[in-house]
């Protein structure tokens, strides 16, 4: 499973990496599962991340672009 998601890009499953969420890129290819409505889901970049936890409102933040 590690290497099917290494060489195309699937997401296995667990929390998105800090700065990812998950997008649903279709149905499943096995058709007994798109057929029951499973969904295949990437990793993708988040557009606008939560602060990172070590910022603070009075300094600037190094970990924001």
């Amino acid at each position: 499973m590690s290497s099917q998601a290494q060489l195309q890009g699937r997401y296995l499953g667990g929390r998105p990496p800090y700065g990812y969420r998950i997008a649903d890129t279709g149905p499943h290819p096995n058709p007994s599962k798109a057929a029951a409505g499973q969904r295949i889901h990437k990793l993708e970049l988040d557009p606008a991340p939560p602060p990172h936890p070590s910022c603070s409102g009075s300094s600037p933040c190094m970990w924001r672009a």
